[in-house]
């Protein structure tokens, strides 16, 4: 379920799962290093825009007389983007 956007030519509401490099500060042994993986955040919002490099995404904009202004927004290369699903 998302809402609906009749500005410009975006996409619906998408929700992308994506694959994101796991940084750890602390000391680990051996095991707790072996078992590390990479995390596989969600992020929601409007389908900007997509292509082989990257996937374009906002949560917010705002229109006015002057045009329209985009909020939240967020830029994953596309190689990392694991599944990106329409919302209805």
């Amino acid at each position: 379920m998302g809402i609906s956007i009749s500005i410009m030519s975006y996409k619906k509401y998408t929700k992308k799962d994506f694959l994101q490099i796991v940084e750890n500060d602390r000391d680990l042994n051996l095991k707790e290093f072996e078992k590390m993986k990479l995390a596989t955040p969600v992020s929601e919002g409007w389908l900007f825009s997509k292509d082989k490099e990257t996937v374009k995404i906002f949560a917010g904009y705002d229109v006015d007389e002057d045009g329209i202004t985009f909020s939240e927004r967020s830029v994953f290369p596309t190689s990392c983007v694991k599944k990106l699903t329409y919302l209805d």
